[in-house]
């Protein structure tokens, strides 16, 4: 009997283990551009404003004075919060927040990013006529 309850209970922990690895995080999705522009600023938004440092940031006002100190036009006219800012996860799993500066931007460190992103605008304008 004893061998039946573990053998029992590795298998709920083995279905346990296999289905928390399929959930899917919102914040990561958002982050990766894969909800509605709205929907994606209103998951990060939330995530930043639960931080005490965040707790009363006004996300419109700071997209508006952020655009005008970007060189490239994808920075200029976004409104999407994950356009300047990012999620990086060390070896460890732990989740890093990251900025896009614009001194970096102007350097050209995410050019990839850039290119990405613009081909993408391309499409969802193609898709929409």
């Amino acid at each position: 009997m004893n061998n039946n309850l573990h053998s029992k209970f590795i298998f709920f922990f083995l279905v346990f283990l296999f289905s928390a690895g399929c959930t899917k995080d919102p914040l990561k999705e958002a982050f990766n551009g894969e909800y509605s522009s709205g929907k994606n600023n209103e998951i990060i938004n939330e995530y930043c404003q639960s931080c005490h440092v965040h707790s009363h940031f006004l996300p419109d006002e700071h997209i508006d004075e952020m655009n005008v100190v970007y060189s490239k036009r994808l920075f200029q006219v976004t409104s999407e919060c994950r356009i300047c800012h990012y999620l990086d996860e060390n070896i460890f799993g732990d989740v890093l927040r990251k900025h896009r500066r614009p001194n970096q931007v102007k350097r050209g460190k995410f050019r990839k990013f850039i290119q990405e992103e613009s081909a993408k605008k391309r499409e969802r304008r193609k898709a929409e006529k």
